[in-house]
């Protein structure tokens, strides 16, 4: 039996991942303190999550959703580091999922649907769904 494919968006995908070196910010001259106390135009400030632009985001996020995946349950294909693969056994049955990652989109296919949108809502993952 075929799967039915989805197509997963990811949102603000790389400023999910933990920064991994000091990155400071500094506030522009008339930015007003009501909106962040303590942090008036001038101020410096250090990030605890990444930037999005920055030259280290692809690999962070990268780092991030991997590192999630095989906590549930992924493993990944040697030779293919953005495709992931799980195989679940469900009232005997064994059903395999196969994930493909593109930057900040997820496609997903297997068996059963049930098993494919179960993974959707795991908490950590911001997905907007879209069925391919």
């Amino acid at each position: 039996m075929v799967g039915k494919k989805f197509h997963w968006d990811i949102f603000v995908a790389f400023t999910n991942a933990d920064a991994d070196e000091l990155t400071y910010v500094v506030f522009p001259p008339n930015f007003p303190s009501d909106i962040c106390p303590g942090y008036a135009g001038g101020a410096y400030a250090v990030l605890a999550k990444n930037l999005y632009g920055s030259k280290t985001a692809p690999r962070l996020w990268y780092k991030c959703l991997s590192e999630f995946l095989i906590e549930i349950g992924f493993r990944s294909v040697a030779g293919h580091p953005c495709l992931f693969i799980c195989f679940l056994k469900i009232e005997g049955e064994v059903y395999v999922v196969i994930m493909g990652i593109f930057v900040d989109d997820l496609l997903v296919t297997g068996c059963p649907q049930k098993a494919i949108e179960n993974y959707s809502s795991q908490e950590g993952l911001n997905i907007q769904s879209r069925r391919s």
